[in-house]
């Protein structure tokens, strides 16, 4: 009888436990619901606020300021509101920064030695700008989540825009050179054979052509050694001029002469 007894209080101790255990899983379900509605409608709303919020007060304000800006939610005690409101100020911020730099001081500084260079420039003025404005926030990882996730493309995209700055730059000063060179030719062209002169200028459209210099470029090179010619040379070193090859026609491979092709050739006969 007594083991009876045993047998029975363990059996409701078990179902006790049990019923105890399904209710405090119910619970738990329940909390994680609740806490998955506080986030979404936290989200929602925090997106909504900002998207009205002025640009100054994006900057100025506080996270709670904005918070309260809500009519329809108390967002005070709503941790994912105020995350979510850090870290799209800190995606704000980023692109604010971002194009000051494109726009501002990129195109007014040293062109950087090389990529590594540039990119530390453009880490330094976008961290140094971020302490300047002295931003507060209440959720340190979601705004560095919002101003620092999108540093790896920001940070290629940077390099692109450098590499196509120094390949400017390099075009630039090659064109200076050549212009240079073709002024160099016609000031010390008097005296000299027509025939000589036009066989420097032949070998100056050469190297253009040997370096990759466009069609463009080396038109507007062909048209300033005409004008340079018709102040300073003669009509015969002209004429010889116009017989130089300028380029190669790509299809047939017909040779195409500066008389042929370049508009201030034409105008000058």
């Amino acid at each position: 009888m007594g083991a009876g007894l045993g047998l029975r209080d363990t059996s409701g101790a078990m179902n006790l436990a049990n019923s105890l255990g399904l209710l405090g899983g119910a619970i738990l379900e329940a909390q994680v619901a609740k806490d998955a509605r506080r986030e979404k409608l936290g989200n929602a709303e925090a997106d909504r606020i900002f998207a009205l919020t002025s640009e100054e007060d994006k900057q100025k304000l506080s996270t709670l300021d904005i918070l309260a800006r809500s009519e329809k939610f108390d967002l005070a005690d709503n941790p994912y509101a105020a995350a979510r409101i850090d870290e799209l100020r800190g995606q704000h911020l980023n692109t604010l920064y971002k194009n000051e730099y494109d726009q501002s001081v990129a195109p007014n500084q040293p062109l950087a030695k090389d990529s590594q260079e540039n990119a530390k420039t453009f880490e330094d003025y976008m961290n140094s700008r971020l302490k300047e404005d002295g931003i507060t926030f209440t959720n340190s990882t979601a705004f560095n989540k919002g101003f620092f996730s999108s540093r790896p493309i920001d940070l290629l995209e940077q390099d692109a825009k450098y590499r196509k700055r120094r390949q400017n730059d390099l075009e630039e000063k090659r064109n200076a050179a050549l212009s240079s060179k073709a002024d160099d030719i016609i000031t010390n062209s008097y005296g000299r054979a027509d025939a000589d002169v036009a066989r420097d200028l032949q070998k100056l459209q050469e190297d253009e052509m040997l370096t990759g210099v466009s069609l463009n470029v080396r038109l507007k090179l062909s048209e300033g050694i005409l004008k340079s010619l018709a102040l300073n040379g003669s009509p015969s070193q002209i004429t010889a001029y116009g017989e130089t090859v300028l380029y190669f026609d790509d299809t047939t491979g017909q040779k195409v002469r500066v008389k042929d092709l370049n508009p201030m050739y034409k105008l000058i006969y």
